[in-house]
């Protein structure tokens, strides 16, 4: 879907309370990538305040990322999220500070963030289900922040993972669902046809 793609990975935490809410390594497009996601540690604070700090991406992404597809091809990205929390509602003038070492004149909302990653960027958020009575709510959160561009999967299905981020990238780039999805193994793709249908961006007009 992507040739020779290079790949940036990130480790999200919550900028209300970790001490590293967001790490990442560089775009690679071989085997280092490796050793730098051996560099990334699961800090293991958070919950109980209603979130998690996964806008910190979208204003990296958008702020202090540089890229050939943008600067060279003028092609957008892409930008996946994935976690099994709510998102903060806006990142503030001394997080973003704390984090970044930035100055912002006021506090940055979603819908801000999101249209300044998407500049860039064709950004999704894939919500993990775990079977908490909240999955649903917090599910119904994501699809108010990004209708069309969020999607859920479980974690028993976790596995498939790959295969649903291969078929976004499909559809976004013109395919139907159903063909993304005759194009694959037959098995996966049952397994993954739920969260398929949940993407419904704007540049998709097969069905």
């Amino acid at each position: 879907i992507v040739p020779n793609p290079h790949i940036l990975c990130s480790a999200i935490g919550d900028c209300k309370s970790d001490a590293s809410p967001l790490q990442a390594t560089q775009f690679e497009a071989d085997v280092r990538i490796i050793k730098q996601l051996t560099d990334l540690f699961l800090e293991g604070g958070g919950g109980g305040n209603g979130g998690e700090s996964y806008n910190l991406l979208w204003y990296f992404a958008a702020k202090h990322t540089a890229s050939d597809c943008d600067e060279k091809r003028h092609k957008k990205g892409f930008l996946f999220t994935m976690g099994d929390d709510k998102c903060h509602p806006d990142l503030s003038i001394s997080e973003i500070r704390k984090v970044f070492n930035d100055t912002s004149e006021y506090s940055l909302s979603n819908e801000e963030l999101l249209r300044m990653a998407r500049k860039k960027y064709n950004v999704f958020h894939i919500h993990i289900e775990t079977g908490h009575y909240n999955d649903q709510h917090i599910f119904s959160e994501w699809r108010k922040i990004m209708p069309g561009y969020c999607t859920i999967i479980h974690m028993n299905d976790i596995g498939y993972l790959s295969n649903l981020i291969t078929s976004i990238m499909s559809v976004t780039s013109g395919a139907g669902i159903n063909e993304t999805l005759k194009c694959i193994d037959q098995t996966v793709a049952e397994r993954i046809s739920r969260s398929m249908a949940y993407i419904q961006i704007e540049n998709n007009k097969k069905n």
